[in-house]
């Protein structure tokens, strides 16, 4: 029974995880369908549809795992400064790690990742969707994809927080792959995917790394507007 529910398991992970990496052409599915060129939508229109998208995505999920995201939803409030409190240090050694790290990827080819180079521009342009998919939706969406459902896939811990940090990793990198020197990047995007995963096996709670994600992600936005 527990190795039948065990492939169950994976299976509905690798289910989640193969539809979240062809989300691209699914999203837009219903617009080749009818034959709508998206071009000529209005940027309104796409940003709500993208959203509304994201949203089922996000809930589709948690109907498949909603008894136990239910479970860590009530533990979180039961101790919500206790478990969001206690991971605080090992964000700042993540964005230690981040920035030193971009730092010395920035003097060997003075450049940024592409990918930040797009959030950035959506954030400067559309301040308001770049913050509701930045600071809520994709936390959400990531932890409960490269955490919770890679996490029903390996059950061996260490090699659990490599696969997770290292799938997050390349996730924001080879989307906006061009050339080799590209490849330094997963070093800072994978380091998050190190921590968070850490964290959700640490705490074997989803919402303690989606807290700290959404935490790190509010920080991130707010500079950008500001600054």
């Amino acid at each position: 029974c527990k190795m039948k529910n065990r492939t169950k398991d994976i299976l509905i992970a690798i289910g989640i995880i193969l539809a979240y990496l062809f989300s691209g052409i699914i999203e837009v599915m219903p617009f080749i369908i009818l034959g709508i060129n998206t071009e000529n939508l209005s940027k309104l229109f796409i940003m709500i549809y993208s959203i509304s998208y994201e949203v089922l995505f996000i809930f589709m999920i948690i109907l498949a795992y909603k008894n136990e995201i239910k479970n860590n939803f009530i533990a979180l409030i039961k101790n919500i400064n206790e478990i969001f409190f206690k991971y605080i240090p090992y964000w700042v050694l993540m964005v230690f790690m981040m920035y030193a790290s971009n730092a010395i990827i920035y003097i060997i080819q003075g450049g940024i990742a592409k990918n930040e180079e797009q959030v950035r521009t959506i954030i400067d342009n559309y301040p308001v969707y770049a913050f509701i998919l930045s600071v809520i939706l994709a936390p959400i969406m990531e932890e409960l994809v490269f955490r919770k459902c890679v996490r029903k896939i390996f059950s061996n811990r260490i090699i659990y927080i490599i696969a997770s940090g290292l799938f997050f990793g390349m996730m924001h990198v080879l989307t906006d792959f061009s050339s080799a020197s590209d490849l330094l990047f997963l070093i800072p995007y994978s380091i998050p995917g190190f921590i968070f995963a850490y964290i959700y096996t640490d705490s074997k709670n989803i919402f303690s790394s989606i807290c700290i994600h959404m935490m790190h992600n509010f920080i991130l936005v707010i500079l950008q507007i500001l600054l």
